[in-house]
């Protein structure tokens, strides 16, 4: 499949009081048109970070260090001012986590969502009012008419997050990243709007990256799925395949910590133990290397690179890089060996 986005190497960094912490580390991936992208972790791991870099939405202190994000051929990283304005919005969009902040409580919701078109295309002002109704009709707002004169705080928290959707769409973008849009939602409102993204994607044929710590959330939702960690992708497969057959220690722990309808009231969940690397001072080994229960001598001294579990499934794990030592390489006490 053709490529409408391909990250090679980034990295981004804050520059604190404290040190530079070092949110994204050399991070690769790609997005094919049409396709629906999970990008999975923990938070604090990186994934947010990733496409605000390629945004150009850092905040003062953030700045992205190498690394280029090509869009249609065009490096996102190498963009300023107009240029980078003329794309957001108009070719990629982003839907955030917070539906009730992320609203100007100033302006009505249909004033909010006409500013892209206002912004992106030379409508006129009634056709710029027709396609936001459309729009807010198209995200199943009732009374889109009436509704396009209504205040933020009218409206649900569900309510709000459609409108965040409208805003992101209207321009019909070819990449629509969604960052952790059910997180405020309770689970009844949390589906309607999953299921609302997929038809909506279907529809207009904008690719999708669907940002979330919960691989549950996205099963559905996306064919294929990145796992990130420290910074960095730990594993890369089809949603099938990081299902059915997880190659790193990181993707069985968040696997095994979701909850199961099926599953016996006196069985407890797993939870991964420890926390997540300090990245003003990340481990010279694997980042994941003092949580995982499968560590050997080489995790903790040298960075795996990813290596192929199987065709078109990697995984950045000593356990199935070629690379790895023979002699010396031993397991940490406690630790199982599932390899092979």
């Amino acid at each position: 499949m053709e490529k409408i986005l391909e990250v090679k190497n980034l990295s981004t960094s804050f520059f604190t009081s404290q040190g530079e912490v070092q949110a994204v580390r050399e991070l690769s991936l790609s997005v094919a048109k049409g396709e629906a992208l999970g990008v999975v972790g923990e938070s604090g791991s990186g994934k947010t970070v990733s496409f605000m870099s390629m945004l150009g939405l850092l905040p003062n202190n953030g700045r992205v260090k190498s690394g280029t994000a090509l869009f249609n051929g065009s490096d996102l990283l190498g963009l300023r001012g107009r240029e980078l304005r003329a794309v957001r919005g108009r070719d990629i969009s982003m839907v955030f986590q917070d539906p009730m902040s992320s609203l100007n409580p100033l302006k009505t919701v249909g004033k909010q969502v006409a500013e892209a078109l206002e912004v992106h295309t030379k409508l006129s002002r009634p056709e710029i009012k027709n396609k936001t109704v459309e729009m807010l009709k198209l995200v199943k707002i009732p009374e889109a008419e009436k509704r396009y004169n209504s205040w933020p705080h009218e409206f649900s928290g569900g309510m709000r997050q459609r409108v965040m959707i409208a805003m992101a769409l209207v321009c019909e973008p070819q990449l629509v990243i969604a960052d952790e849009p059910t997180t405020a939602l309770d689970v009844t409102i949390q589906a309607q709007i999953l299921k609302l993204l997929r038809e909506l994607k279907d529809e207009l044929g904008s690719a999708v990256v669907f940002i979330s710590h919960d691989l549950s959330v996205i099963a559905n939702m996306c064919q294929r799925i990145v796992v990130m960690y420290g910074g960095m992708v730990m594993e890369e497969a089809s949603t099938e395949e990081i299902f059915s057959y997880p190659s790193h220690p990181y993707t069985m722990g968040l696997l095994a910590s979701i909850p199961d309808l099926e599953q016996k009231k006196d069985v407890l969940l797993d939870p991964i133990p420890g926390s997540p690397p300090d990245m003003l001072a990340p481990p010279p080994g694997c980042p994941f290397a003092p949580r995982c229960t499968r560590t050997m001598t080489i995790c903790l001294k040298e960075l795996p690179p990813l290596a192929e579990a199987a065709p078109g499934h990697s995984s950045r794990c000593w356990l199935w890089s070629e690379f790895a030592p023979t002699k010396g390489n031993v397991f940490k006490e406690g630790a199982v060996h599932v390899k092979g």
